[in-house]
């Protein structure tokens, strides 16, 4: 039998009443660690006076009753019994005690005050009460270095200007928006080019001038809701990514999903959703979900995000089939595809219906592949009316590539040209070569670059979506569609390939101020358009200048007249340019895996691992043919593609 403790303390009875807490959150509320509180309540260890008054801090509890120690009775510091009621009573006590928005509220009503006890002397006093009160400031924020945390606190106020048109219906607009935008004449674009313009703007530090707040509108009612679908290993870290980036637009904490300024900022309703809790702030739960068929691949973003995600988000096949094609006969694919489906349609009930689908999935790999032309076709026969755009990295010939992968980026290919409306194509190679280039990052530090630089782009690509302007609420997703991606009369896919580089890199460092037209120009001079018929599409961040306050409007601010740029400390940095046009450069790598596969089915090469799935000879050969007919529109019929 075990031995009884030598002396008992009444520390199991404090933590019972303090809200029923375990051994680790009672540990953590008094600082100390978990065995020493074991081995206290276990009789093992006596308290010391220095761990008595920490946890008499803590809980309210009686110093004196804590080292007597003997009699097992946990008492108040008023000598009253010690009870779940006491502890609530103690606890709010210490919280009126020490709220720190208490003392921020004292401290602005009496700069009110001051600057009303001014004014009521003369303009002159106030004037001078009032730039002394700046320049305190001003010497607080660069005494504490201050300047990166402030900036990070205002990224929460964001506005989005966008504009769209053809150049010569550029060169015709006389709308101040327009000119704000930084329209120059220029441009290294055809008369018939669309040209998209978009400016997210996010204010800096200005005391001088009234704090921002987000713009009112009235997207609320019937908010548009989209979900973003992370299939495979690729397209899960892909995802992944990409709701950092979105929390951080938004100000929410990715770590537990709570606004860090009481609400998110911005159109969040498209992205997240609420959950009201009870004892806790509301957390805001990303519309997310994360598909594949081997468990293991998911665990880290499901440990990692364990706060973040619902549980039900992540959704696992029975076994992984390698890299071979996971197409619609695949019975485990189908079944997970049905779980996918009915979590979609829960998803979606908070909001007015799905606005649209983002689907990030490989286009090499077997697994994304299959389960992508399944949820496509589910997609389009469940929500005819819901756009949906594919993020696909292209094959890293560096990484090599499996010996499937041509099938495989054949019968993806086909499945996304019937099922999506645009598909966003990102080179990961030239993207670890602009993260050493132009982030100046180490090349050992470039493993998980490319999909953090993914989500960069995705978060510049979505902006318009999340984000109002001062005179139009956010874009809905076929809207910025149709801007993007042109009037295709033919519903032909849009192949995009975005560019994402720092703003820094585009503009001369001998200046930190720059106008949007400067800007504008410095980034459009170094595009190199396709075709002059083809749509391009400029997507800008950047950040005021701290005295250059852009006129108000409401409760938003328009664009501003000049903007600072500061060097890019990480690929997460606000300030970078994306450009978007249509992936003519990559029909040479298209036709490169067109001829791969015709060569393997020549061969009859590895036709038994598709036929285990039931997919023919005869459906590979119709995929190849409609991959090396994607390659040739690429191509623009100009040059005739390579015989196969």
């Amino acid at each position: 039998m075990p031995r009884p403790p030598k002396f008992y303390h009444p520390l199991r009875e404090i933590r019972a009443a303090a809200g029923g807490l375990s051994q680790t959150a009672f540990a953590e509320l008094v600082g100390v660690s978990m065995p020493t509180i074991q081995a206290i309540e276990g009789g093992k260890l006596r308290l010391t006076p220095k761990l008595a008054a920490r946890i008499a801090e803590a809980t309210g509890a009686s110093e004196t009753e804590l080292l007597k120690g003997s009699q097992g009775k946990a008492r108040t510091l008023e000598g009253t019994k010690y009870t779940a009621a006491a502890f609530q009573a103690w606890e709010a006590t210490r919280q009126r005690r020490s709220k720190p928005q208490h003392h921020t509220s004292s401290l602005l009503q009496w700069c009110e005050w001051l600057l009303k006890a001014a004014q009521s002397s003369g303009d002159a006093a106030l004037m001078k009460a009032r730039t002394q009160l700046i320049e305190s400031m001003e010497r607080i924020r660069v005494s504490l270095g201050l300047e990166d945390t402030v900036n990070a606190e205002l990224l929460l106020f964001q506005s989005v200007e966008t504009y769209s048109a053809e150049i010569s219906q550029w060169k015709k607009a006389q709308l101040p928006r327009i000119q704000r935008l930084g329209y120059h004449s220029s441009m290294p674009f055809g008369a018939k080019t669309r040209f998209t313009l978009s400016w997210q703007v996010t204010p800096s530090w200005s005391p001088g001038t009234l704090p921002p707040a987000p713009a009112p509108t009235n997207v609320d009612l019937i908010p548009a809701g989209y979900c973003v679908i992370g299939l495979g290993t690729a397209g899960c870290r892909m995802a992944e990514a990409w709701w950092k980036g979105l929390c951080r637009d938004h100000g929410i904490l990715p770590e537990n999903g709570q606004a860090l300024h009481g609400s998110p900022t911005g159109n969040w309703q498209g992205f997240f959703r609420r959950v009201p809790q009870i004892t806790e702030p509301d957390k805001y739960v990303p519309r997310a979900i994360f598909a594949d068929l081997d468990q293991s691949s998911l665990q880290t973003i499901a440990m990692a995000g364990s706060d973040l995600y619902h549980p039900a988000a992540f959704c696992f096949g029975e076994q992984a089939i390698g890299n071979v094609f996971a197409g619609a006969r695949h019975a485990g694919s189908r079944a997970l595809v049905e779980t996918v489906s009915k979590l979609l349609a829960r998803q979606a009930q908070d909001v007015g219906g799905v606005s649209g689908v983002f689907l990030l999935h490989s286009l090499e790999g077997g697994t994304g592949g299959g389960l992508a032309q399944q949820l496509l076709g589910k997609l389009k026969s469940d929500l005819p009316a819901s756009p949906v755009i594919c993020v696909c990295p292209l094959p890293d010939p560096a990484l090599g590539h499996s010996v499937t992968a041509p099938y495989n980026l054949a019968l993806t290919l086909e499945a996304v040209s019937q099922g999506a409306q645009a598909v966003l194509l990102f080179d990961p190679q030239r993207l670890e070569e602009e993260a050493i280039r132009r982030w100046k990052v180490e090349p050992r530090d470039v493993e998980n670059m490319p999909n953090r630089l993914i989500a960069s782009g995705l978060c510049a690509f979505s902006g318009p979506l999340r984000f109002p302007g001062a005179d139009a609420v956010p874009l809905l997703l076929p809207d910025w569609l149709r801007m993007v991606c042109g009037d295709r009369q033919s519903q032909e896919l849009a192949l995009l390939a975005p560019e994402i580089s720092p703003l820094q890199a585009k503009l001369s460092a001998k200046s930190a101020i720059h106008t949007a037209e400067e800007i504008v120009k410095a980034c459009t001079s170094a595009c190199k358009p396709n075709n002059s018929s083809l749509p391009v599409t400029l997507l800008l961040r950047g950040r005021q200048a701290e005295d250059v306050w852009g006129t108000t409007r409401g409760s938003g601010f328009l664009l501003p007249e000049k903007f600072r740029i500061t060097p890019q400390r990480s690929p997460e940095g606000f300030e970078t340019c994306t450009f978007i046009q249509e992936a003519r450069a990559e029909a040479a790598r298209f036709h490169e895996f067109a001829i791969q596969a015709s060569q393997l089915l020549e061969r009859r090469a590895y036709l038994q691992w598709f036929d285990a799935l039931q997919i023919t000879e005869s459906d590979l050969a119709r995929a190849v043919s409609a991959l090396r007919l994607v390659a040739d529109r690429l191509v623009g019929g100009e040059s005739p593609s390579p015989p196969l």
